[in-house]
């Protein structure tokens, strides 16, 4: 294995404590890595180069060494490899979100050596991990039932495959030799008293060496490889083993390419020949994964050959091959192919590459979605490393986009039966406005078939029922908020229900209550201010541009909640489209379970269906709100808290605040930094319904006196009072402009803007002890010296939505007293080096946080899918008991998959997160 650069348009975590040398030749390969195994970290921004050899093949060398891809510079440091394992043509896997590297198999020693069955893992350095900070580590895994030279190997939900490669002699095919092997929860390690276990073989006529394994959407994809390499013989020198090969075996032809394009599926153990031959067949080719559906193949061996040189002398057995030297001619590949795993199909893109650098090359892609190619010096080149090695590709000169993202077929469907709608298609002028999501981190990935304007229940319908004609997957949008960018749906069609914003009485009670029907498409702002014309609210959450139906997807916290419960306890009913196209409705007598689905199970899975109506409880609008502001003099850096004066005020609040007897009270407290400022500060905020006086009796008869008098001395206390819920609903959004859902707070998509930003959660079932909110402050402060700007917020709960039970609805923290919502920003003029260091200062904080005592969990509003390991994980982590009911479910309501699940996003690619879209 050759390359292996997966997930590339991806994005950053601090590698850790690695020394780069700015005395190398920036773009220079390492002078001891010819036929290293080269993989692409694209999430830590790093290339790896894992063993290979010096001057020779008769000289191995047994160094792991790192190239940044974002500074251009080699590491200073080389990672000494175990003994015993391989120092070249491994078979490799990155698992990129935890940073870990599987070594297995290859050639252990110089010229042509034996391959061996060793198997190890590699972590990347964290800045700080469960043992500690900084430093990175090996550790074994079961040793493979029998050698391999350069294997195929892929990772896919914490279990190892091992394909093909050729076994002991590396000239005669490994048939029946594939396995797999569990690993533990964290990937760290195989699983408890796991070993590798045989698999179905992949049939012989599609494997050999220096081919490539990719896990995709539930199947293992194996390309192209090569039938025979040089023979081993162990002592040899690589000419001795040339010589042998031609003089001894007659071999003139080897490396010959199977040309195949295979996958694995998984849950059946079985193999299919996807008749999708390779184009230009070849191995030893160039990967880079453009985005989650599309890899490029550049170059490649198309076949190898072996003639004698010039007869020197015979030997003293008179044989003919004695001093007589080998030639070897590599027949290579100019050739880039584009292969798509969700339409099975091979492009060709209009562009060639230059014969020498297109075999054993580094890949990867940088900050101008350009793909860069550096072939390391070999022993038939100059041994100096030099600039002149890199091409240079750019992304849009592979003309993929069309090929890629249109679909002919889902178009025609769309223009002949969605009458009255208004469809985008990526060859339309406003594609790049209508496919663009709120957190612009995700913007490299918003690239759908089609994006769909419905205004009407049955443009919605049309929608769904024309992508599963097509076999496309759907992606209902109202905001565009989710925070770890999924909404972006690429490769699929997305369709959007914000002209769907009707508000109609459905009935009314003695009770006060009232019962109205809102449009899905609303945003909290436009409800906000649709309802008051009625003299009615709802609970909904803070942000102004957020759409109402993914805020009883999520549960819809905000300051209402404690007095009215969330918003997803005031859902009565639900109209949605199903995944046939059919519009349905669903109360407690008719589909209750996809009701049920729709009060907080709508996070981190998709909710299968497009929600286009919400039948839920008001009440009376409050006409009286009032807000208190517990702040220090200044958010300058003339009188900034310590953080001591932090931590005496969150145990003051935590005290307080989240399970204060009165409902209609609502607190919080805040950190923020300023950075590009050197600006921080914390305080606390609250609301009430009810005018000022009555808030500043609560303050000061129960929270003030918490405080000691020398805090209390450095704090601002300031009161307002507002004349409706509209009102605040503007203060809160920061604009008095409603009626589109405009916020202060949106994402600008200027740049040089504040709109990127990385998010985070966990839930607090206890109190936190004050040595450790000490330590989080701490913390997060120290990452000052990076420029950007971040908050975290501790939002109560309890109170009326403590009041369900935890099964009632899909909605699982019940019973949490606050949950910590954080974001970290950046801009699109921030360098890539130090986004890499904002991610990684946000994983930083909210690793700590999984230390908080009692049960805790994640909220799914901020969906995070770098919080699990698996889709079952990540999905206990939203839902906890009730996770399995949501499974259950959306596989019952949903059997195709045509609206996205865990399990479909992880599989292939596009739960990536923003972290890792750069």
């Amino acid at each position: 294995m050759y390359t292996a650069t997966l997930a590339v348009l991806a994005g950053a975590v601090c590698a850790g404590e690695l020394h780069f040398n700015s005395s190398v030749e920036p773009l220079g390969a390492p002078l001891d890595a010819m036929e290293a195994t080269y993989v692409h970290d694209a999430t830590a921004g790093l290339v790896y180069s894992v063993g290979g050899f010096k001057d020779a093949y008769d000289d191995d060398t047994g160094f792991l060494q790192i190239f940044d891809a974002w500074q251009s510079a080699w590491s200073s440091e080389k990672i000494v490899l175990p003994q015993g394992v391989a120092t070249s043509h491994h078979g490799s896997a990155l698992d990129e979100e935890r940073g870990l590297l599987y070594i297995i198999g290859g050639q252990e020693g110089p010229g042509c050596s034996l391959p061996t069955t060793r198997a190890v893992i590699w972590r990347r350095p964290r800045r700080c991990d469960v043992d500690g900070c900084g430093g990175s580590a090996f550790v074994d895994l079961p040793n493979l039932p029998e050698p391999r030279y350069t294997p195929m190997v892929s990772v896919f939900e914490n279990v190892a495959f091992v394909f093909g490669g050729e076994a002991s002699s590396r000239f005669e095919q490994a048939s029946g030799g594939s396995w797999k092997l569990r690993l533990a929860e964290d990937g760290f390690s195989s699983a408890d008293d796991a070993s590798w276990t045989a698999v179905a073989p992949i049939p012989n006529w599609a494997t050999g060496v220096h081919g490539m394994a990719m896990a995709f959407d539930g199947f293992v994809y194996a390309f192209s490889s090569c039938v025979a390499d040089i023979p081993s013989r162990q002592g040899l020198t690589m000419e001795e083993c040339n010589r042998q090969a031609l003089f001894e075996r007659g071999m003139t032809v080897y490396h010959t390419p199977t040309g195949t394009t295979m996958r694995y599926r998984i849950d059946a153990n079985e193999w299919e020949d996807l008749e999708r031959p390779f184009p230009v067949p070849s191995c030893q080719y160039v990967v880079v994964r453009v985005s989650p559906d599309v890899v490029v193949f550049f170059g490649g061996v198309q076949e190898g050959s072996l003639s004698p040189k010039k007869k020197k002398k015979k030997n003293s057995n008179n044989n003919n091959d004695g001093g007589v030297g080998v030639y070897i001619n590599m027949n290579v590949a100019d050739a880039v192919r584009a292969w798509n795993f969700k339409t099975l199909e091979w492009t060709t893109p209009p562009v060639r590459i230059p014969k020498a650098k297109i075999r054993n090359a580094i890949a990867w892609i940088d900050a101008n979605r350009t793909i860069r190619l550096m072939r390391p010096s070999e022993y038939h080149l100059p041994r100096t490393p030099s600039a002149t090695n890199v091409d240079v590709f750019s992304i849009d000169s592979l003309a993929l986009a069309k090929e890629t993202v249109g679909n002919r077929q889902l178009e025609s469907c769309l223009n002949a039966t969605c009458s009255g709608c208004r469809v985008v298609y990526p060859s339309d002028a406003d594609y790049a406005a209508a496919r663009r999501v709120h957190n612009l981190a995700a913007d490299d990935k918003a690239f759908p078939q089609a994006i769909v304007y419905a205004s009407t229940e049955s443009h919605a319908s049309v929608a769904v029922a024309c992508a599963a004609q097509n076999d496309v997957t759907v992606c209902a949008r109202g905001g565009r908020h989710h925070m770890d960018g999924d909404s972006a749906c690429p490769g699929g069609l997305v369709v959007d229900v914000r002209g769907i914003n009707h508000v109609s009485l459905v009935s009314s009670a003695k009770n006060s209550t009232v019962v109205v029907a809102i449009g899905a498409g609303h945003t909290i702002g436009q409800a906000v201010l649709n309802l008051s014309k009625l003299g009615l609210m709802v609970p909904t959450g803070h942000c102004a541009t957020v759409g109402m139906a993914g805020v009883a997807l999520m549960g819809g916290q905000g300051i209402l909640t404690r007095m009215l419960g969330l918003t997803a306890d005031n859902v009565r009913q639900v109209r949605y489209v199903a995944a046939d196209g059919e519009i349905a409705t669903a109360n407690a007598t008719t589909n209750a379970d996809m009701l049920w689905l729709a009060r907080g199970g709508g996070s981190g899975d998709s909710y299968p269906g497009v929600l286009t109506s919400l039948t839920m409880d008001a009440v009376p609008i409050v006409e009286a709100w009032s807000e208190v502001s517990i702040n220090f003099f200044s958010r300058t850096k003339k009188s900034p808290p310590t953080p001591w004066d932090a931590t005496e005020l969150f145990m003051a609040w935590q005290d307080f605040a989240p399970d204060h007897p009165d409902r209609r009270l609502t607190m919080e407290f805040w950190l923020w930094s300023w950075a590009t400022y050197r600006r921080k500060t914390c305080y606390v905020v609250g609301f009430y319904p009810g005018p000022s006086s009555e808030l500043e009796r609560i303050i000061a008869g129960g929270f003030l006196p918490k405080l000691s008098q020398a805090l209390r001395s450095k704090l601002t206390i300031t009161y307002r009072t507002f004349s409706s819920h509209l009102q605040i609903t503007k203060h809160l959004a920061r604009t008095s402009l409603l009626a589109n859902g405009e916020s202060g707070t949106d994402a600008d998509p200027r740049d040089g803007q504040w709109n990127r930003w990385k998010s985070r959660s966990t839930v607090a079932y206890q109190k936190v002890p004050a040595a450790f909110i000490e330590a989080f402050i701490l913390l997060y402060w120290s990452r000052q010296n990076l420029p950007t700007r971040a908050y975290v917020e501790f939002k109560p709960l309890g109170g009326a939505m403590a009041d369900v039970n935890e099964t009632a609805t899909a909605f699982k923290h019940r019973k949490g007293l606050f949950w910590l919502l954080g974001n970290f920003f950046w801009t699109s003029a921030t360098p890539w080096p130090t986004r890499r260091r904002v991610c990684q200062a946000s994983a930083d904080l909210f690793f700590l946080l999984k230390n908080i005592s009692g049960e805790t969990g994640q909220y799914g509003g901020y969906g995070d899918h770098s919080i699990a390991n698996s889709a079952d994980a990540e999905r206990a982590a939203y839902y906890g008991a009730n996770a399995e009911r949501i499974r259950r479910i959306s596989l019952d309501r949903d059997p195709t998959g045509r609206f996205r699940r865990l399990e479909t996003l992880r599989a292939s690619g596009s739960a990536t997160g923003v972290c890792r879209e750069f």
